[in-house]
C-alpha cells in the first residue's frame, strides 16, 4: 500500500465537544435615580402657579376680549413671560376654575336680563290693551289715572314676546312647485288657446 492510500485510510482524530458554559446570572437593575423628564405643559404649570387672587384677576380680564396675553399681564406676569408661555399659562387649572365661576355668573345675569326684558314688554302690552292703568302727574304733581288703548303698540309688544319665546317662525311654505317641463307645457297651452281665439275672430 502506498503512503497516499495509507494516509487516506487513516481516520481523523475526533474533536471533543467543549463543555457548556453555565448561564450568567445578572443582578436585577436598580431603579434609575434620574428625574423623569416633565412635559412642556407640566413644566409651565409647575413654574407659574397663580394663587386665587391672581387667577381671579386674570379671568376677569380674560372675559373682556379673550386676549390671554393682556389677561396674564393683568395678573402680574411680565411681557416676556406671557409671550413665551401665555398660550399654556392661560390653561392652568386655577385660572380655568375662576373662569368657570365667572362664566356661570355671567350666564345667570344674562338669563335675569332676558326675564326683565320680557316682563317689561308684558307690562307695555297690558297697558296698551287697557288692562292696566297708566298713571301720570300733572303740573301740580297730582296723579292722573287713565286707561289707554293702543292696538299697534300692544301688537308689537306681544309679537316681541312671542318671538323671544320662539312662538313665531318666519317661514314661507311653497306648495305645488312646477317643474320646467310642466311650466313649458302650460305656456304652450296658453299660446295655443290664444291662437285659436284669434282664428275664430
Amino acid at each position: 500500500m502506498t503512503e497516499k492510500k495509507a494516509a487516506a485510510t487513516r481516520k481523523a482524530p475526533t474533536k471533543k465537544a467543549a463543555p457548556k458554559k453555565a448561564p450568567v446570572k445578572r443582578a436585577p437593575r436598580k431603579p434609575s435615580t434620574k428625574p423623569v423628564k416633565k412635559s412642556y405643559i407640566d413644566d409651565v404649570f409647575g413654574r407659574y402657579v397663580p394663587n386665587q387672587a391672581k387667577a381671579k384677576a386674570i379671568a376677569e380680564r380674560y372675559v373682556i376680549d379673550w386676549n390671554p396675553l393682556e389677561a396674564l399681564k393683568a395678573g402680574g406676569y411680565s411681557e416676556g413671560t406671557v409671550r413665551s408661555h401665555g398660550h399654556v399659562m392661560i390653561k392652568h387649572p386655577n385660572i380655568q376654575a375662576e373662569l368657570a365661576k365667572l362664566q356661570e355668573e355671567i350666564r345667570a345675569n344674562v338669563i335675569a336680563d332676558a326675564a326683565y326684558v320680557i316682563h317689561g314688554m308684558h307690562e307695555v302690552a297690558e297697558k296698551c290693551m287697557g288692562h292696566q292703568p297708566i298713571i301720570t302727574l300733572d303740573e301740580e304733581g297730582n296723579s292722573i289715572v287713565k286707561l289707554g288703548f293702543n292696538p299697534a303698540a300692544a301688537t308689537a309688544a306681544l309679537e316681541k314676546i312671542g318671538r323671544s319665546l320662539g312662538m313665531f317662525k318666519d317661514s314661507i311654505e311653497i306648495k305645488g312647485v312646477l317643474s320646467v317641463e310642466d311650466w313649458v307645457a302650460q305656456v304652450e297651452e296658453k299660446a295655443r288657446g290664444a291662437n285659436v281665439g284669434k282664428t275664430q275672430h
